[in-house]
């Protein structure tokens, strides 16, 4: 899992800390049936891992954008200026 935080200031502690960032072995699937799991991050949860779907990709890196709390996400935004445009 590869670490995105998606922000222009690059002097953000968040970006500084976390962005580029790659755990490794925190999403698995298994050869025979096909599960995927993914290892929760969650306090008191830690290390558990629980049921989860993922997209594959071809390099074997799956990206995960961290947003702030309250922080508007691309999909917000763009629906956003589209109803202020009347689209």
């Amino acid at each position: 899992m590869k670490w995105f935080v998606d922000t222009e200031d690059h002097s953000d502690p968040n970006y500084v800390r976390f962005n580029g960032k790659v755990w490794r072995n925190t999403f698995c699937e298994c050869q025979k049936c096909g599960i995927q799991k993914r290892m929760s991050m969650k306090v008191g949860e830690w290390g558990k891992w629980k049921n989860h779907t993922f997209d594959k990709t071809d390099n074997g890196v799956i990206e995960v954008e961290i947003l702030q709390y309250g922080a508007e996400t691309k999909r917000q935004k763009t629906d956003r200026i589209l109803k202020e445009l009347g689209i």
